[in-house]
């Protein structure tokens, strides 16, 4: 969440080395360029990600509005995004969105019992985040009316399933203190095709055990 900041903060720093290079209009406006193209990128990419158009800060919320329930609540950042496709594309097969909390709801339940946290409660603050969350998304996502195959198809290849997880590294790094290489290889593999769900790895789309 940081990076954004501390890549700016970085350029500033280089431009100010930059001074006698350059006036300070020409460095400011250097600032200006790469606030602009990092924007959009992010826009871009978060347009692929959620299925719908982000293309400018008012539209950009309905992702400050899902990145607050994941921190608020602890959820895993990559099966999180995962999901929404399987949320987008079930919203614009139903066509309305009375039931989108509902579904949001489920969403995320089913991402804590696979983050093996099921038994935890979720307080009221949290559920108003969920519900405001689902009935927005599903409301934008009515709005532009995509079709459901087609958009589920192209979130899923905007948002990984498989990705190098913490744990998954360190049993391989693990294994291969003992010359075996075989964990390396089969995450090696299945990271080929992230996107793609691949029979067999569910392993590797797990998040950490909850010890």
């Amino acid at each position: 969440a940081n990076q954004p900041s501390a890549v700016r903060w970085n350029l500033e720093r280089f431009l100010e080395s930059c001074d006698r290079l350059a006036t300070r209009k020409d460095r400011a406006r250097a600032l200006e360029i790469f606030d602009e193209a990092f924007s959009a990128e992010i826009y871009a990419t978060y347009t692929r990600k959620f299925g719908v158009w982000i293309r400018d800060d008012d539209e950009y919320e309905i992702v400050r509005s899902f990145h607050r329930v994941l921190q608020r609540g602890a959820f895993d950042f990559t099966l999180s995004h995962r999901s929404l496709g399987a949320f987008a594309s079930t919203v614009l097969a139903r066509g309305e969105s009375a039931t989108a909390p509902a579904l949001a709801f489920d969403m995320f339940a089913s991402i804590r019992r696979a983050q093996g946290r099921e038994d935890e409660p979720t307080d009221d603050a949290l559920r108003l985040q969920i519900a405001d969350f689902g009935a927005t998304y599903a409301e934008i996502l009515l709005r532009e009316r995509g079709d459901p195959e087609l958009i589920r198809a192209a979130q899923d290849s905007a948002n990984p399933l498989y990705v190098p997880r913490n744990h998954l590294l360190q049993r391989v790094i693990e294994a291969a203190e003992q010359d075996d290489f075989e964990p390396l290889r089969a995450l090696c593999s299945t990271l080929e095709h992230p996107y793609r769900e691949q029979p067999g790895a569910e392993r590797f789309a797990q998040p950490a055990s909850v010890e």
